[in-house]
């Protein structure tokens, strides 16, 4: 992924990051993916002196959905391996991933469909805790939430708040729908 998608070199540490997909269940009718690793203590032998101190990049993230599959799978992979490239200085200039980014997936949320979804906004968790703590520091976990090329111009133009609203109006926060429409005009 690194070298394939990012022409990088991959730390060796980096590759004990995955991503676990979670099919729907009883409590759930949606898929779940989620990052294990960004928050292990890769580079600490010792635990913080200060509690609010990240464990490691201090996050995991979450992406729900109505449908599964390996390509949602390589989504949150390439995330996870874009977030570690930024919080490592490979992208001068560039500050870590942080809530409210777009991320442009460079066409459709599932690659060769008709998807209306071709944009991740890093937000709010939307159930889960938002933060947690490890011996190794704190941990945030935050939602991936695919948007439309309207949605995301929305959220650039007036910020995440007002773009939350309207897919909560629209029943499009947080599980993303593939097959959904824009929720904006646009």
């Amino acid at each position: 992924m690194f070298s394939d998608v990012f022409g990088e070199a991959a730390d060796p540490r980096w590759l004990h990051v995955g991503v676990f997909a979670s099919p729907p269940s009883q409590e759930r009718p949606h898929w779940v993916f989620v990052t294990s690793g960004l928050s292990n203590p890769w580079e600490s032998d010792e635990p913080p002196t200060d509690p609010a101190e990240p464990s490691w990049l201090g996050v995991e993230y979450v992406f729900r959905c109505t449908q599964g599959g390996d390509w949602a799978i390589r989504m949150v992979q390439r995330v996870a391996a874009f977030a570690l490239l930024l919080a490592h200085g490979r992208y001068p200039g560039r500050e870590p991933l942080r809530v409210g980014d777009r991320i442009p997936l460079r066409g459709p949320v599932i690659p060769a469909s008709d998807s209306a979804l071709t944009w991740l906004v890093v937000c709010p968790p939307s159930s889960d805790p938002i933060n947690f703590r490890l011996e190794s520091g704190s941990v945030e976990f935050v939602q991936l939430v695919a948007v439309t090329d309207a949605e995301a111009n929305l959220a650039r133009a007036q910020g995440l708040e007002p773009l939350l609203q309207v897919l909560r109006s629209a029943g499009a926060y947080a599980v993303a729908d593939p097959d959904r429409m824009s929720a904006v005009a646009g």
